[in-house]
């Protein structure tokens, strides 16, 4: 039971996390190349699944180690990759930083200065 609810729940969270990806990419992209950014999301989606099955090799133990004080070395290294690969993507992120606000920036001038659309009236409901 408990297998199949936690994979029900990571399946919601994978939908949850695509629809606010491809939000995110039609918000932010030029329409000319909205097509193209979603599939390069897909594939930054895919490399994510198989680097996530090399973590699983790494801190996989093998059959012939039974004490936990044995798998230790296996699960430090594991975590010092870990530790160096997000302190390498906070530094990416934090370098990226200035460019993605000036992004956005220009697309709020940009959005600021169109007209919004008037509202629909609806004959169904007869509102005036």
């Amino acid at each position: 039971m408990g297998d199949g609810l936690g994979l029900r729940l990571y399946s919601l969270g994978e939908l949850l996390v695509s629809g606010l990806g491809l939000a995110m990419i039609a918000r932010y992209v030029p329409e000319r190349m909205g097509g193209f950014m979603m599939g390069a999301y897909y594939v930054a989606v895919g490399i994510s699944q198989y680097l996530g099955s090399v973590v699983a090799n790494i801190a996989h133990i093998p059959d012939d180690i039974t004490d936990p004080v044995q798998s230790l070395t296996i699960y430090t290294h594991l975590f010092n990759i870990l530790g160096f690969v997000g302190i390498g993507c906070t530094v990416v992120a934090v370098v990226m930083l200035p460019l993605m606000n000036k992004l956005s920036a220009s697309h709020s001038n940009t959005a600021a200065n169109y007209e919004p659309l008037p509202a629909v009236r609806s004959e169904e409901f007869n509102t005036p």
